[in-house]
């Protein structure tokens, strides 16, 4: 999941970009380490937020890192108690020596992880952490209802393990 800073078509061709690198490393940290030698090197003049993962079907294990990558990971346990998921690091394109550090995870049965935009806090009112502690209860009560017209992209991936 990633979010180019700006909008336009410069914005859109790093968007293009990133999808060239699908596949091309074997570990999220190896991947966004990656990328941003790239995008330091092309000094494209912007910066990119990202949340890479490795999910193992038969393990249902997690790897992940984050650059950057706002609001942080929500895990919804099996008994409804909501966890978030803090690793940041600079966002892609700003530093040389940017460091990132892997978490793992493992998904429990009845289980939910859930990956946002920005976007999807935004929609809230206040600042940073009530709009963060609103998407939280939204997303958990399941009573989560963006609006018609948005101002930025809105995004929620949501990985699910039923048994």
């Amino acid at each position: 999941l990633a979010d180019v800073a700006g909008h336009g078509a410069a914005s859109s061709l790093l968007t293009g970009w990133l999808a060239a690198f699908h596949g091309s490393e074997y570990s999220p940290q190896a991947l966004l380490s990656r990328m941003n030698r790239l995008l330091v090197i092309q000094n494209a003049g912007k910066h990119i937020t990202a949340l890479c993962g490795l999910l193992n079907p038969r393990t249902n294990h997690l790897e992940w890192c984050s650059a950057g990558h706002y609001p942080p990971p929500i895990l919804i346990n099996p008994d409804r108690t909501v966890e978030t998921l803090n690793s940041s690091s600079f966002p892609l394109g700003l530093v040389t020596d940017l460091t990132l550090t892997t978490q793992t995870t493992s998904l429990q049965p009845e289980s939910q992880l859930l990956f946002c935009s920005d976007g999807a806090i935004e929609i809230f009112s206040g600042g940073t952490a009530e709009q963060l502690s609103q998407l939280i209860e939204a997303l958990s009560q399941r009573t989560f209802n963006p609006p018609t017209h948005l101002s930025d992209d809105l995004t929620i991936l949501s990985l699910s393990r039923i048994m």
